[in-house]
C-alpha cells in the first residue's frame, strides 16, 4: 500500500514539473520566433536540457521508490514465512494426546 501512495505522489510531482518545463519551453520558443536573439536561443536550449534533467531525476526517484517498496514487501514476506514455519514447528514438536 505504501508504494501506491508514494508512486502517485511522485508521478504527480513529475507531471507538474514536466508541465512547468513545457510551459517555459513554449514561452521561450515563441520569444525566439519573434526575434533571432542568440540569448533567447541559449535560454531555450538551457530550458530544454533542464526539462530532460528533471525527467531523468524523477524517473530515478520513482525507480528508487519502487525498489524500496519491493524490499519492504520482501522483508514482510520473509518475516511471515519465518513466523509460520516457527509456529508449525512448535505445533508438530509437541506431543499429542490421543483420546
Amino acid at each position: 500500500m505504501c508504494g501506491v501512495w508514494l508512486q502517485s505522489a511522485l508521478r504527480l510531482t513529475e507531471v507538474l514539473k514536466e508541465r512547468e518545463a513545457q510551459t517555459e519551453l513554449k514561452r521561450l520558443r515563441e520569444a525566439s520566433v519573434c526575434g533571432d536573439n542568440k540569448e533567447t536561443q541559449a535560454q531555450l536550449r538551457e530550458a530544454y536540457e533542464e526539462s530532460l534533467r528533471i525527467g531523468l531525476q524523477e524517473k530515478q526517484k520513482a525507480r528508487d521508490a519502487k525498489i524500496k517498496c519491493v524490499d519492504f514487501q520482501k522483508a514482510q514476506y520473509e518475516t511471515a514465512r519465518f513466523s509460520l514455519t516457527f509456529i508449525l514447528h512448535q505445533m508438530l514438536s509437541k506431543p499429542r494426546i490421543l483420546a
